[in-house]
């Protein structure tokens, strides 16, 4: 729709050219000869030398594939090609704008039909330009959408992949969290044990120290005590020997102020 919409512009601005050229035409007739201003009053003259009024479905005419070599014989054989903006197919026969534009062209001037020609070759020319843009504009959109969509495939591809990813960074970190926690009970739990074992060794040892001091010290009393009776008996010996020391003293001192008493028992 829009592409015949395009072609009616087209055909339209065509028609408007061909009026101006045709008016053109007849002005300059009117200028150059001296009675050719009063072929406007004239009922005979031809069509083209009042105004040529061209109809404004004038791109009706045109056909693709139209030669436009300027002959009448190309103008007779020209058929509509393009369909009506509001009906699917026409035909010049049930068209009343394109009959009457066909006989405008029969009867319009012979100076005018080569122009009119021209014009219908370079709206033939315009059309197949404008076909030619319309198939480059589909083929472009076309080419943006299969960009588009391959832009979206590859984000789309993209996307899976950092997801992928994601879950696996998720997945190892997880398993590093566990690693890491499980290494660290464990190594609460062995330091733990071993803190245990340290302190019941502490305990062992400082008992141990404890009765090995308690029997050193008992020993050591039981020593000074056996020393402090050694002592004393000795005191007591020492007093003995010196008592005797003493009587055996005076007795000797006895004997000799008296003179020795002899015995019986001695003889």
């Amino acid at each position: 729709m829009a592409e015949e919409e395009e072609e009616v512009g087209v055909g339209g601005a065509a028609a408007s050219a061909a009026a101006g050229a045709a008016a053109g035409a007849a002005g300059g007739a009117a200028a150059a000869g001296g009675d050719a201003g009063d072929l406007l009053n004239v009922p005979d003259a031809p069509l083209c030398a009042t105004v040529c009024p061209v109809p404004t479905h004038f791109s009706s005419l045109v056909r693709p594939g139209s030669s436009g070599s300027g002959s009448a014989a190309s103008l007779n054989s020209a058929r509509p090609s393009m369909e009506s903006p509001r009906r699917s197919s026409a035909t010049l026969t049930d068209s009343p704008q394109r009959h009457h534009t066909h006989a405008f062209l029969e009867s319009a001037c012979p100076s005018c039909k080569p122009m009119l020609l021209d014009l219908i070759a370079d709206f033939e020319r315009e059309k197949r330009k404008n076909r030619a843009l319309a198939e480059e504009n589909r083929r472009l959109k076309e080419q943006q959408l299969n960009a588009h969509r391959e832009l979206e495939c590859e984000e789309e591809r993209v996307a899976n992949n950092l997801f992928v990813k994601l879950e696996a960074l998720a997945r190892e970190k997880a398993d590093l969290v566990r690693n890491v926690e499980a290494e660290e009970e464990y190594l609460t739990n062995t330091l733990s044990k071993r803190l245990a074992n340290v302190m019941s060794e502490k305990v062992e040892i400082e008992q141990s120290l404890e009765a090995e001091q308690e029997k050193i010290v008992n020993e050591l009393r039981q020593r000074l005590e056996l020393s402090k009776n050694e002592r004393l008996r000795l005191k007591a010996e020492k007093d003995q020997l010196a008592e005797q020391v003493r009587r055996l003293l005076r007795t000797l001192n006895n004997g000799q102020n008296t003179p020795p008493r002899v015995s019986r028992e001695s003889l």
